[in-house]
């Protein structure tokens, strides 16, 4: 059980490290010690609430990335940020696309 607490812990850093990597155009601007700050904060409140079947889930983000101005850190910081992740079922998160739901209404 334990070396699979730790492949979980290891997918949610990778993945987020990678992405927060890819997207942003500020890799240079913000630090990376402050981004990997936010990255842990949030794998440690993904991780905290884990779904018991992971197989089917998949880190939402609850205002989409494409919402995100990248050429402002902050955004950048917010985007990655625990209080904007969530898990979410594959088929849910596809569907979600690039809408923001509030109270399961679409808001844009």
């Amino acid at each position: 059980m334990n070396d699979l607490k730790t492949k979980i812990k290891y997918r949610l850093i990778s993945n987020l490290c990678h992405n927060s990597l890819a997207y942003t155009s500020l890799r240079q601007s913000i630090k990376y010690g402050e981004m990997r700050d936010v990255i842990d904060d949030s794998v440690e409140y993904l991780y905290s609430i884990v779904p018991k079947s992971i197989a089917n889930q998949e880190i939402d983000h609850i205002v989409p990335c494409s919402k995100i101005d990248f050429d402002n850190s902050d955004h950048v910081k917010f985007a990655y940020s625990w209080v904007n992740l969530q898990w979410l079922e594959k088929s849910k998160n596809r569907a979600k696309s690039k809408h923001v739901y509030v109270n399961k209404k679409k808001v844009f």
